[in-house]
């Protein structure tokens, strides 16, 4: 379809580079694997920014692992890090025992959902994950690595960092990856159409646009070759009718006369017939 040389961007979302996760991959073990990888330089990856900055308590690793294995089945590799959604949970638990505490201290009801929302929007806590931090609308904040597929060893990389400097609501961009591109010349394409994505961006120079214009001179010309072709078929016809025309076709010649002579087996009378 050639949506795949340069002119289009493509994004894709893998929240974790976790194999159970689901990995994005090229590789289909078919001939249309080579394609695939050069086709993948269109597309972008989005994916959380691994930002831990504390060691996982070596109790609560266990912990994990060993309910993993008993209560679903599952074996931890030697190397794997828990889940980050069993880490979300963990640290959600220990913020609202941090609040309830907090509001308990200062007199307040922890049963007031307002109330303890309204504490922890705009604030920051430290987890087991790194820094924690809350936006005025309740959402976590998260920082967002970008990242670009490099054909040569056919993996993603990271390309930019997208993140808020802790303590402020200043947000950082910084770009890993000086190629970011990997066609014209480096440039990225547009972010719209030229005329925009309803074609109304465009200044009216007071020219004929194109579409009509071929309009315009297109149908007369396929009008002119109909008739001009009518126009011959009509002459050889009429040739040919020209050529085929007897005047005489009225008239019956001596030749086309056929005489015949009849007798009798009782006479020897004859007559003639004309035919």
């Amino acid at each position: 379809m050639g949506l795949t040389q340069g002119e289009y961007v493509f994004f894709a979302v893998e929240m974790h580079e976790l194999k159970y996760w689901g990995r994005l991959n090229y590789i289909a073990e078919d001939k249309e694997d080579n394609n695939a990888r050069q086709a993948f330089q269109s597309l972008f990856v989005i994916s959380l920014s691994e930002t831990a900055s504390n060691s996982l308590d070596e109790n609560l690793a266990s912990a994990i692992r060993k309910l993993a294995r008993e209560r679903y089945n599952y074996s931890y590799q030697v190397l794997e890090k828990p889940d980050p959604v069993v880490m979300s949970f963990y640290e959600s638990i220990m913020i609202y025992a941090q609040e309830v505490a907090s509001m308990t201290e200062a007199g307040e009801d922890f049963r007031n959902g307002s109330a303890m929302v309204a504490r922890i929007m705009n604030t920051e806590f430290v987890g087991i994950t790194g820094y924690l931090s809350f936006g005025n609308v309740g959402d976590r904040d998260r920082n967002f690595d970008l990242k670009s597929f490099n054909p040569d060893v056919g993996t993603f990389e990271l390309a930019i960092k997208f993140g808020r400097l802790s303590g402020t609501q200043n947000h950082t961009f910084l770009q890993v990856d000086d190629t970011l591109w990997f066609a014209n010349g480096g440039n990225m394409p547009p972010d719209k159409p030229l005329c925009g994505f309803r074609n109304d961006e465009c200044k009216d120079d007071g020219r004929i646009p194109r579409g009509l214009l071929a309009v315009v001179v297109v149908i007369p010309l396929l009008a002119l070759f109909f008739m001009a072709g009518a126009a011959v078929f009509a002459l050889i016809k009429l040739r040919n009718l020209r050529k085929d025309y007897d005047p005489n076709w009225w008239k019956i010649l001596m030749d086309d006369l056929t005489v015949k002579q009849n007798r009798t087996a009782s006479g020897n009378m004859s007559k003639k017939t004309l035919v």
